[in-house]
């Protein structure tokens, strides 16, 4: 048992990274740990907005350059909460606002920066 409640967890992906992060928040689901994980945009930014300090948004994004995920990160880190980035990019966007990130890049995949998840 956790010593103190944890916070809220909040999962955001769209685009290609939209299946990925419903996938982690299912994960999270059947471990035992609640989460949230909307799929429409306004309602990402929304959560967001309402995070704090304690709270954590995982932001999925294959490029690490979608624009509403990252404002779904940024929102994230301007209500106080931990950011964590799982991206294919090290340099990408996403990996510069995220307190965390997890480069998690395929060998065979290259962005070429006109396709954007």
């Amino acid at each position: 048992m956790f010593a103190t409640e944890p916070g809220r967890l909040l999962v955001v992906g769209n685009g290609a990274s939209l299946a990925p992060a419903q996938s982690v928040a299912l994960n999270f689901l059947m471990s035992g740990r609640v989460c949230e994980s909307p799929v429409d945009i306004v309602a990402q930014h929304i959560a967001a907005k309402l995070l704090k300090p304690g709270d954590v948004c995982l932001a999925v994004s294959d490029s690490g350059m979608n624009h509403f995920t990252l404002r779904s990160a940024q929102l994230s880190v301007e209500s106080g909460a931990t950011v964590i980035g799982v991206t294919s990019y090290g340099g990408s966007e996403l990996a510069k606002v995220a307190d965390h990130v997890l480069i998690a890049g395929a060998g065979f995949h290259d962005w070429n920066g006109s396709f954007v998840t």
